[in-house]
């Protein structure tokens, strides 16, 4: 009596406050009825159908694509995953790599504020549909798609998908992005209207639309007029 469930984004983890939302959302969920197609690290196996949204749906393009991650797309061998989680744990990790990281965060983040502030995020930072993700969207044949969204990205990119599937969509609202999605600059004007354009337009798509919280239910009800489920999320004592 499950529905097969394409969750896209964000995937289960047990560090993150929609990872979590979203293991406990699927708590008990048949693994053969999710899929996971996602462009974060996959951390925690509820199910056993993972993609992972790498270079052929993300491509920046140049001369941007030399300073994006290489991550490959491409369904998720799990058995390869078992072991190389398992492998994982001997490792002893290096003092070293924390500092590696913050400085790598360091750019990361001047290199995102220098695009969102001449109003270049959201015209180069793009999703598209690979055939290869394409093929096993299809493989899997979904009953429905459930995104929590986070970005101008991920409204397009859902879209896109509910278009060429025509599968019904699951909107779950986390925290109020769609307040911080967008940066200070002299475009901002310009990418908050286009942003809650795309936005609404996506909301009229959908078949289920979910927030966090009921609280979250009635703002996003008084800014777009449409009724949202709030799914607290849970915590087991």
């Amino acid at each position: 009596e499950y529905p097969k469930v394409l969750i896209i984004g964000q995937t289960f983890n047990y560090t993150s406050g929609s990872g979590i939302t979203k293991a406990n959302l699927f708590s008990g969920w048949p693994k053969d009825r999710i899929a996971v197609a996602t462009y974060e690290k996959i951390e925690d196996l509820i199910c056993e159908k993972y993609y992972q949204i790498g270079y052929d749906e993300l491509k920046r393009p140049w001369p941007f694509n030399y300073l994006q991650g290489k991550k490959e797309s491409g369904p998720v061998n799990i058995s390869a995953f078992r072991s190389k989680i398992n492998s994982s744990l001997k490792t002893v990790t290096n003092p070293n790599d924390s500092s590696r990281y913050r400085y790598r965060f360091l750019l990361k983040s001047s290199y995102h504020y220098f695009l969102h502030f001449f109003g270049a995020y959201h015209k180069i930072c793009i999703s598209k549909m690979s055939d290869k993700f394409l093929k096993w969207v299809g493989d899997f044949n979904p009953d429905i798609i459930y995104d929590q969204l986070s970005t101008l990205a991920s409204i397009r990119f859902l879209y896109q998908l509910q278009r060429i599937t025509r599968k019904p969509i699951a909107i779950h609202i986390m925290d109020d992005w769609m307040s911080t999605i967008n940066k200070h600059g002299p475009f901002y004007f310009y990418w908050e209207k286009v942003i809650y354009s795309e936005f609404r337009i996506l909301l009229n798509q959908a078949s289920v639309l979910m927030s966090i919280c009921q609280e979250m239910s009635d703002e996003y009800e008084k800014r777009f007029n449409k009724k949202f489920v709030p799914f607290h999320n849970p915590v087991d004592l």
